[in-house]
C-alpha cells in the first residue's frame, strides 16, 4: 500500500512517509463519509451560486482528480462546474450537480464544444461535436479498504523497478540520438555513460546492450517485427528461386 499527496505537484508516498505526515504536530485530519456500496462521498447542498469553502472541499474530495477523460490533475488547479447551468431546472449548487474540471475542458464546455451530462451517482458523460462519448466516475474510496498482497509481490516490485529503470535509460538514449543536449541534461532522470570497447571513448547514454522496457516485460518490439518480416521476405525469395 502507498499514500498519495494531491495538489499542484501530486506524488506518491511510501507508507512510512504517510505516517510521518499524519503524526506531524499541527496536522488536521478530516473524516470522509462514503457510500459503502458505491464508494463516493455523501451529498451536500447550498442555495447560492458560488460554492462555499466546505462545498469546494467536498467536491474536490469526492472527485479527487479532474473529471475530464484521461486527466490526472488535482487540487487547486481544478474549477467547479455546474454541469446543469445554475438557475435552470436541476441547476443547483450541490455535489450532485458540481464536477471538478481543469480549466481547458471547463472552457470547452462553456463554449459548447463539449456537452456534459451527470447521472444520479455523479457519473459524467462527455459528448464531443463529433458525437463521441466518454464517461468518467467519481473517485472510488473503497479501493483503500482492499489489501493486495500476492505471493509474488517481491517479484512484481522488482519487475516494476527494472521496467522503470529501463524506460528512463531508453528515454536518455532517445534524447541522445536526437541530438538534443539541453533536453538530455534537463529531462532525463537517469544519466548514464558507457565506454566503447573498440575505441575506449566514453559516450553519454546507456550501453547498446542495455535492455529496453519491451525486453524487460517481454513485449515484442519493432525489431522483432522487422526480423519476422525479413524472414518472411527470405522465404518468399527462396520460393521464387525454386
Amino acid at each position: 500500500m502507498v499514500g498519495e499527496l494531491t495538489g499542484s505537484h501530486p506524488m506518491f508516498l511510501t507508507p512510512g512517509h504517510a505516517r510521518e505526515l499524519v503524526l506531524l504536530p499541527g496536522t488536521t485530519l478530516h473524516r470522509l463519509l462514503t457510500d459503502p456500496a458505491d464508494g463516493r462521498l455523501i451529498e451536500r447542498t447550498i442555495t447560492t451560486y458560488r460554492p462555499d469553502v466546505d462545498m469546494r472541499r467536498q467536491v474536490l474530495a469526492a472527485d479527487l482528480y479532474s473529471r475530464a477523460p484521461g486527466s490526472r490533475l488535482t487540487g487547486q488547479a481544478l474549477e467547479l462546474d455546474h454541469v446543469t447551468p445554475w438557475g435552470t431546472p436541476g441547476g443547483t449548487t450541490t455535489e450532485t450537480n458540481l464536477a471538478a474540471l481543469h480549466k481547458r475542458p471547463h472552457h470547452e464546455k462553456t463554449l459548447g464544444h463539449w456537452r456534459i451530462q451527470i447521472g444520479t451517482r455523479r457519473d459524467l458523460t462527455f459528448t464531443t461535436l463529433l458525437n463521441q462519448h466518454r464517461t468518467t466516475r467519481v473517485h472510488n474510496y473503497t479501493q483503500y479498504l482492499r489489501t493486495h498482497a500476492p505471493d509474488d509481490l517481491a517479484e512484481r516490485r522488482d519487475l516494476a523497478s527494472r521496467a522503470v529503470y529501463a524506460h528512463e535509460t531508453q528515454h536518455q538514449r532517445t534524447l541522445y540520438l536526437a541530438g538534443d543536449r539541453t533536453a538530455l541534461h534537463d529531462e532525463a532522470w537517469v544519466h548514464l555513460t558507457h565506454t566503447d570497447p573498440h575505441t575506449g571513448y566514453t559516450h553519454p547514454g546507456p550501453h547498446p546492450d542495455t535492455p529496453t522496457p519491451q525486453d524487460i516485460l517481454g513485449i515484442p518490439g519493432h525489431d522483432d517485427n522487422d526480423n519476422d518480416d525479413d524472414n518472411n521476405d527470405s522465404d518468399d525469395t527462396q520460393g521464387d528461386e525454386r
